[in-house]
């Protein structure tokens, strides 16, 4: 079983952690960008082994939202994580309007 540590950080002082296993599912009911707010989702793996996940991002309408982060511009996110290490996805919060949604992480 492979296990994946959650933090997102909003712009202001909001944060949440949450703990999910490989098959589990995590909502992330607000992700913004733009006029100066920021998303970051720190993903940490607390396994032995690699871990995979998928990140998609939506709009308030249920339509694939896209965002431009540090790991490039797109609504969907997969990649992989090392044993104890982790990946962050941050929202650049340039854009001179607010794009807001929210989120699906599956590991």
């Amino acid at each position: 079983m492979r296990r994946l540590a959650l933090a997102m950080l909003f712009g202001v002082p909001l944060f949440a952690v949450d703990t999910i296993s490989s098959g589990d599912a995590q909502v992330f009911a607000h992700a913004v960008d733009g006029a100066t707010w920021q998303t970051t989702i720190t993903l940490l793996n607390l396994g032995n082994n690699t871990a995979t996940f998928t990140l998609n991002f939506y709009g308030d309408d249920g339509q694939a939202l896209t965002f431009d982060t540090n790991l490039g511009s797109n609504n969907v996110f997969a990649s992989t994580i090392p044993p104890h290490g982790s990946v962050v996805i941050a929202t650049a919060g340039v854009k001179p309007l607010l794009s807001q949604g929210w989120a699906l992480l599956r590991p």
